[in-house]
C-alpha cells in the first residue's frame, strides 16, 4: 500500500484481521499513528495485549475469521491480513488451510458488503503464481505454474481462489 493509501485511512474506522500477525502487526501500528480508530479481529486476546500498548483508539475483536460476526459497525475500510502461513500446517491441515482462507475472507466480504465500506485490501501471496522458471518481472497478469495435485498447493490455490472471490463481491456487490 503505498503512502497515498495510508493518508486516506487517516481518521478513519478501520478494520483489520490478522492483526497480530506479521503484517497485521505493522498495519495496525501504522493506522494508529494516523489517528485512525481500529478494530483488531484476533484469535488471541493475550497475544494481542502483548503486540499492543493500550490506546484508546484500538479495540479487539476475539473471534476465529471464519465466525466473525456480520452485525452492522461503524467502519470505513477493512483491511483482510488473516492467513493462516504455516508450511507445516500447508502439509498437515490443508482442509483447514484452504477454510480458513475462502471461508474466513467470505465472511469478511459479507461484513464488508453489510457495512457498506468504502474500500476493502485483501492481502494475497506470491505463491499464487508457483515457482517461475526465469527471474522475469511477475505481475498481477502473470500465469500461474501450480499443481493442484500436490497438498501444499492448498495455500497457494486458496489465495487465488480469494482473490476471485474479492473481485467478484466487487462486481456483484
Amino acid at each position: 500500500m503505498g503512502m497515498q493509501m495510508f493518508e486516506t485511512l487517516k481518521d478513519r474506522n478501520v478494520l483489520v484481521t490478522g492483526a497480530t500477525g506479521l503484517i497485521g502487526q505493522a498495519l495496525v501500528k501504522r493506522l494508529l499513528g494516523l489517528n485512525a480508530n481500529v478494530i483488531a479481529v484476533v484469535r488471541n486476546r493475550e497475544k494481542a495485549d502483548r503486540l499492543f500498548e493500550k490506546n484508546g483508539r484500538l479495540s479487539f475483536l476475539v473471534t476465529d475469521i471464519r465466525e466473525l460476526p456480520l452485525d452492522p459497525i461503524p467502519v470505513d475500510y477493512i483491511i483482510h491480513a488473516a492467513s493462516n502461513t504455516s508450511s507445516k500446517a500447508f502439509v498437515q491441515d490443508p482442509c483447514g488451510i484452504i477454510s480458513i482462507a475462502c471461508r474466513g475472507t467470505e465472511r469478511v466480504l459479507d461484513l464488508a458488503r453489510i457495512c457498506s465500506v468504502k474500500g476493502f485490501v485483501y492481502l494475497s501471496s506470491m505463491e499464487v503464481y508457483g515457482t517461475p522458471a526465469t527471474d522475469e518481472k511477475i505481475t498481477e497478469t502473470h500465469a500461474t505454474v501450480l499443481d493442484p495435485m500436490s497438498v501444499r498447493s492448498c495455500y497457494p490455490e486458496s489465495k487465488r481462489m480469494c482473490e476471485s472471490l474479492c473481485a467478484s463481491y466487487c462486481a456483484q456487490y
